[in-house]
């Protein structure tokens, strides 16, 4: 990490006590906050696992706003449709020995609250992704929030917005962090991380 620099953790309010409302009467205002006192050539954002999907619905919603950009979004195995509706996911539950796609459309029906589900904010996936920069997605092939990615990659692509992503082949969900895939993989999760931030 570049030496001298300052880390934001929020703790945001969680499902299923609270919605993506109070989630983003939180981080919403924290980020203009925040970017009211950074640069944002001085700021970077991350976010892994549904704090991923929250980081980049939030940059979604900062981009219409026409709030200034930070200079890099980093996402980490992102949860990008609480619907869990790829066809493709299935396939990869069966490698995927941390989630469960049932449990997981539970947990994103209570966030959505009763009016939340068709909403960008809980579904960034179909959020305006015309307007992000400089994001890059590490995600792996055992996650079964994987195959999201690649749909999210090809609408940005239609709405002339280039997300870089980089697979890890036999990586799990946010793998680096639950030591969940082989240590040569965790170890260069943790590399491209330190990586991204630095350069």
């Amino acid at each position: 990490m570049i030496h001298g620099s300052t880390v934001i953790l929020p703790d945001y309010p969680l499902t299923p006590k609270y919605t993506y409302k109070d989630v983003f009467n939180m981080v919403t205002p924290l980020y203009k906050e925040i970017i009211d006192k950074v640069d944002g050539n001085d700021l970077i954002v991350m976010g892994d696992s549904a704090g991923g999907g929250i980081t980049l619905a939030l940059m979604e919603r900062i981009g219409a706003e026409d709030i200034d950009m930070p200079s890099k979004t980093i996402l980490i195995s992102p949860w990008l449709d609480v619907r869990m509706n790829n066809p493709e996911i299935d396939e990869v539950q069966k490698v995927d020995k941390e989630l469960n796609k049932e449990t997981l459309k539970l947990a994103g029906i209570a966030y959505a609250g009763e009016v939340g589900m068709d909403n960008y904010l809980v579904n960034p996936i179909d959020g305006d992704l015309s307007k992000l920069e400089n994001v890059t997605i590490l995600t792996g092939t055992k996650d079964i929030l994987n195959p999201d990615v690649d749909v999210l990659v090809d609408r940005a692509k239609n709405q002339g917005t280039n997300i870089s992503v980089k697979e890890y082949d036999g990586a799990g969900h946010i793998w680096m962090i639950e030591k969940n895939s082989d240590e040569a993989l965790i170890q260069e999760g943790y590399n491209d991380i330190i990586y991204l931030i630095n350069n």
